[in-house]
């Protein structure tokens, strides 16, 4: 979900969450992503889906041309994450190579240009669930999922 290029929300416990969950693992992410203001890099390795030889990289980040080369850059990790957006999600989904999802529900509504793809939850089983109420740090409420696919 995000509108030009940003997420619709603020969430500082969602972000605590995803420093935990993703700290020293391997991203990728498309371009867009990358560019966008609220970047959200790996202290570790950064792969940025791009066709564009000439696009300036951060640190600890390169440029990947499919994410075909992606999984074969991190075949010898014990877990790596896809970012986004929405385009790049869906690839992965469709091509069948994501095996766990942690995916953040808001209870918002908000305008947006990018969405997370259709998913076949039948294929998923839910292992975990938490739950934050609004307060005064959050406008929204929201559950953080995990995923895993069926096998």
């Amino acid at each position: 979900m995000g509108v030009d290029g940003i997420l619709p929300w603020t969430l500082p416990y969602d972000w605590e969450n995803f420093k935990a969950v993703t700290k020293g693992k391997a991203f990728l992410m498309g371009r867009k992503s990358f560019e966008s203001e609220d970047y959200l890099g790996s202290d570790y390795k950064n792969f940025i889906l791009t066709r564009n030889p000439q696009l300036k990289m951060k640190p600890n980040s390169q440029p990947i041309h499919s994410i075909a080369d992606f999984l074969q850059e991190v075949e010898q990790e014990d877990e790596a994450f896809i970012l986004g957006g929405g385009r790049v999600f869906a690839e992965a989904l469709e091509m069948g190579v994501v095996d766990k999802m942690y995916l953040t529900l808001v209870n918002a509504q908000p305008e947006g240009d990018t969405f997370f793809p259709e998913v076949d939850w039948s294929q998923w089983q839910e292992i975990d669930s938490f739950y934050h109420p609004t307060d005064n740090r959050h406008a929204h409420d929201f559950y953080i999922k995990t995923y895993i696919k069926k096998q």
